[in-house]
């Protein structure tokens, strides 16, 4: 995140450090101008070509915040579809967090202080799930993902805007697998295949445990 953060302000930095001195009693000499009659025609065609230029900058300029609100519904459209989700599921509410079953699911999924978890969930890989999410919810990982995903709102014109939010993500599920209890419900786990909710923004439970990869 504060490589992200860094990568969009240094363009903004001014360090004097780093421009050339140069004295101020310096001269130049140009080459001697001759305008002709056909002046007129030139500077027509400059005009011409600086409104073309005009026009383009200001077509780029509503190229870019159309994506801006194509991006902004889609985000928006993320957030109504996570609040139905809400409307529909069963509601149970802890000291830490908030449950919410999902009828007629094996999702299993956690955003901010709200765990969810389909009720086609077996029971005893109920604790291991909840315990992996609970990471993600004591560690606030939700900010993180909400983080990038309003930068793609102002910044979905950048490849890496979603490599970072992905890697992001990762390390989110690295640091909560690391809690699993391998010698009791990690092989079972991995045998059982959970659904989740296309949101890029929540931490998703998943069978594939990226701790496969060490």
């Amino acid at each position: 995140m504060a490589t992200t953060v860094l990568s969009i302000l240094i363009p903004f930095l001014k360090i004097n450090w780093f421009r050339k001195s140069i004295s101020e009693n310096v001269s130049t000499t140009i080459n001697e101008i001759v305008l002709y009659a056909s002046a007129g025609k030139k500077e027509n065609g400059i005009q011409m070509i600086a409104e073309e230029s005009s026009n383009f900058s200001f077509s780029i300029e509503h190229f870019y915040l159309i994506g801006c609100m194509v991006f902004a519904i889609l985000f928006f459209r993320k957030l109504y579809h996570l609040d139905q989700l809400k409307q529909k599921s069963r509601k149970i509410v802890f000291p830490e967090f908030v449950e919410y079953r999902i009828p007629n699911s094996t999702s299993a999924f956690s955003f901010m202080n709200c765990f969810f978890i389909g009720e086609n969930v077996k029971n005893d890989s109920y604790s291991s799930i909840l315990n992996h999410e609970l990471i993600h919810i004591k560690q606030k990982h939700s900010f993180d993902l909400l983080f990038f995903e309003l930068l793609r709102i102002f910044l979905w014109f950048n490849p890496l805007i979603y490599l970072y939010q992905k890697y992001s993500a990762e390390i989110h599920e690295f640091i909560a697998d690391q809690n699993i209890d391998k010698s009791k419900n990690y092989e079972t786990l991995l045998q059982e295949i959970f659904g989740t909710e296309n949101f890029s923004f929540t931490n998703s439970f998943s069978s594939k445990s990226l701790l496969q990869k060490e």
